[in-house]
């Protein structure tokens, strides 16, 4: 079950880093004249666009709220824990951002998801976390409910895959 819900949103990350390759494949041919900074702003609004047309959060998010019963059953844990959980979570209000100057990573876990290798990268500051797949990489801007979690995604390697 943990296994599946791990999938869910590894699934939902990957088609937001492949929305990622297109919107950059589109801004690098078109506009050779922009900063880097401005560049990679307008890289992040592109896949938020995207993101929001396809409605890859609220699928999510319905998809971790249809699994979360199964988890927290699994550990056997009230199911009003999975609603809290996924509440804090926040996942409506994730946004693609572009990585401060100034961030310090402070940990990188590798999985491998169905065969494709996924990396997540925190910081210590942890309102920002970024994922790689498909050789792109995506910095989330990570809701504040939600950056409780974020030190715990260094334990991820140790979950069974």
């Amino acid at each position: 079950m943990a296994k599946t819900m791990r999938n869910v949103v590894i699934t939902g990350i990957v088609m937001i880093l492949a929305a990622a390759g297109l919107s950059a494949a589109v801004l690098l041919g078109g506009c050779s004249g922009m900063s880097s900074e401005s560049l990679e702003a307008a890289h992040a609004d592109a896949i938020n666009a995207v993101v929001d047309n396809l409605g890859l959060k609220s699928k999510l998010d319905s998809e971790l709220r249809s699994r979360g019963y199964e988890i927290v059953g699994e550990y056997g844990m009230p199911n009003e824990l999975a609603d809290q959980i996924i509440d804090s979570l926040a996942i409506e209000d994730w946004s693609v951002t572009t990585l401060p100057q100034d961030a310090v990573e402070s940990s990188n876990v590798s999985l491998d998801v169905e065969g494709t290798p996924v990396d997540i990268t925190t910081y210590e500051d942890t309102s920002v976390v970024t994922l790689g797949a498909y050789g792109q990489k995506v910095t989330f801007s990570v809701p504040q409910s939600a950056q409780v979690y974020v030190p715990y995604v260094r334990y991820l390697e140790y979950v069974k895959q």
